[in-house]
């Protein structure tokens, strides 16, 4: 079969060759099931099957049934070979000189009409090899031609997914005919990309709600049906699913097949922003405690050293005054002088005079570096020392708290990680509990994904729209962002292909300052309906027009 396909187009993957026995589609399904179990296993590699033509001539529907079969697998790259009757040695090599004789080859086209979307009706005649001088195909087509075309007649695609902030918004409204709540998927990242894909590829958008989720995007099992949006795909329920699903993770991709990732996110630690010290202690901070030290030692040996120089010039019978021979009067000089005050006396004998010049350069020096940091301590005072990494974090008196859904983050914990689960306290119900915690009181530190630090960056600021949470800068897990479709889901690569032109042009970043525009706006306007003395006015054209 070297001449299945031209133009450099020769079959690829794994060819399988899956021969009759007695029940033809019990036989297939069991193959299939073998194959799905080794590790070599591949639902995009081509496949051939082959039947006898006696089957076929008792049960017509035998090569749909046969098909189908594989397309509960999204099997498309399959063709079912019928060989005469009398050859069933034809499978082993044996071909047989007879010119009346033909083998036909059969498959299926899928979304090449509106009404054959997933549901295989037409069988097509693919090519006929006719038995003749060691045979040769009539009109020598490809076997395995691309069954995915680029226009899809807008058949449905199907997307499961649920509320999540900035990727998926949802309204609900109330049918007036049914009396019904319906949920209007409006916008978010993915929401947009889905409907880029499906214009892209001329389908049809269709969401639906997942029945039943057990935690944010459900469970996957293997015999039990699974839940939420990622068991709504792997059941067949929907052929994608999407809410800012981690790309990362072997269990997923057991079951499922990932688009190519899009977005990159993180969880980090987050703890309350250093906060400005007061007045008081600001200025208690200028030095250091050793300096302070030295400057108060330097003093004391300051009021000494004037104190026995009174007493030598009393000695040596030199002119002093007697003010300087008593300790406490020393002080008082040594005081006023650091004070920038002036003395009741001035020295007169002229060592006392050196070392006082030296002392009032001293206390000049001095005061100018302590004013210059006093009044820049008043302008803009010191902040609190800040924590910039996990290990501060951990010598710290914080407290961990986080949701028990991020337990799921320390899988394979260090020695560290388990430190941290079985110290941290769970905060309920969401992050807002534990970001309210963390900017109100500053004792305690949490995890947050960081595509949600935007939001509450500017729900939670100070008085001067500053604000209160800050990012360590160790990451907790790094993951990355995409779609999920069903295991091998033959539309993989078309939805791959839009997503890396969407990449390519700049899309996700400008969906991304978008999302930031509109978390500015909603902290503004929390910020004014909190306020009870903001009147809210409604502008339209024809307001501004009279304003105008």
């Amino acid at each position: 079969m070297a001449g299945l396909c031209e133009g450099g187009n020769e079959p690829s993957g794994s060819l399988k060759a899956i021969e009759w026995k007695e029940s033809v589609v019990k036989s297939v399904s069991f193959q299939i099931k073998d194959l799905e179990s080794t590790s070599q296993w591949n639902p995009r590699g081509k496949f051939i099957v082959v039947l006898p033509e006696d089957v076929i001539e008792s049960n017509a529907e035998i090569i749909k049934e046969v098909l189908e079969e594989f397309w509960k697998r999204k099997i498309v790259n399959v063709v079912v070979v019928v060989v005469p009757h009398y050859s069933t040695d034809l499978v082993y090599g044996a071909l047989p000189d007879n010119p009346t004789s033909s083998i036909n080859v059969y498959t299926w086209f899928p979304f090449r009409y509106p009404d054959e979307c997933s549901k295989i009706k037409n069988i097509v005649l693919l090519d006929r090899w006719i038995i003749k001088d060691n045979g040769q195909f009539i009109n020598n087509s490809c076997i395995f031609p691309e069954k995915v075309p680029k226009n899809l007649q807008g058949c449905p695609f199907v997307a499961s997914t649920i509320f999540w902030e900035g990727y998926v918004s949802i309204s609900r409204t109330r049918d007036r005919e049914s009396n019904r709540t319906k949920m209007i998927y409006t916008g978010g990242i993915e929401v947009s990309l889905f409907r880029i894909i499906t214009e892209k590829l001329n389908m049809t958008p269709v969401f639906i709600a997942p029945i039943k989720k057990d935690s944010s995007w459900g469970q996957l099992k293997d015999k039990k049906p699974s839940t939420g949006i990622l068991g709504d795909v792997k059941d067949g329920r929907a052929n994608i699913c999407f809410a800012g699903v981690a790309k990362n993770t072997d269990l997923y991709e057991r079951y499922l097949d990932s688009t190519h990732s899009y977005m990159e996110s993180g969880f980090y630690w987050y703890v309350r922003c250093p906060r400005p010290l007061p007045r008081w202690e600001g200025l208690v901070h200028l030095f250091s405690p050793t300096s302070w030290a030295i400057v108060m030692l330097i003093n004391l040996l300051s009021i000494g050293a004037l104190w026995t120089l009174a007493k030598r010039a009393k000695t040596f019978k030199l002119n002093e005054s007697m003010f300087f021979m008593k300790f406490s009067q020393c002080c008082e000089v040594v005081t006023a002088v650091m004070l920038c005050f002036t003395t009741p006396h001035a020295p007169r004998s002229g060592l006392l005079r050196i070392f006082f010049f030296l002392l009032l350069c001293y206390s000049f020096s001095l005061n100018i570096v302590i004013q210059s940091f006093f009044i820049s301590r008043l302008v803009d005072p010191t902040l609190e020392k800040p924590i910039t990494s996990r290990d501060e974090l951990l010598k710290s008196d914080l407290k961990l708290i986080f949701n028990g859904g991020y337990d799921g983050l320390f899988r394979n914990p260090d020695k560290t990680e388990q430190f941290i689960l079985d110290t941290r306290t769970l905060c309920q119900p969401g992050f807002d509990v534990c970001a309210e915690r963390v900017t109100s009181k500053g004792d305690s530190a949490t995890i947050l994904d960081n595509e949600n630090f935007y939001r509450y960056e500017y729900m939670f600021v100070d008085e001067n729209k500053q604000p209160l949470l800050c990012r360590l800068r160790d990451i907790v897990m790094f993951y990355r962002i995409a779609m999920f479709l069903e295991k091998g889901s033959p539309l993989l690569m078309a939805v791959n292909d839009v997503i890396l032109r969407c990449m390519g042009a700049g899309l996700f970043v400008r969906f991304t300052l978008v999302l930031l525009y509109l978390d500015i706006l909603a902290g503004v306007m929390r910020e004014h309906l909190s306020r009870s003395d903001v009147e809210l006015v409604s502008f339209s054209a024809d307001s501004m027009k009279q304003e105008g």
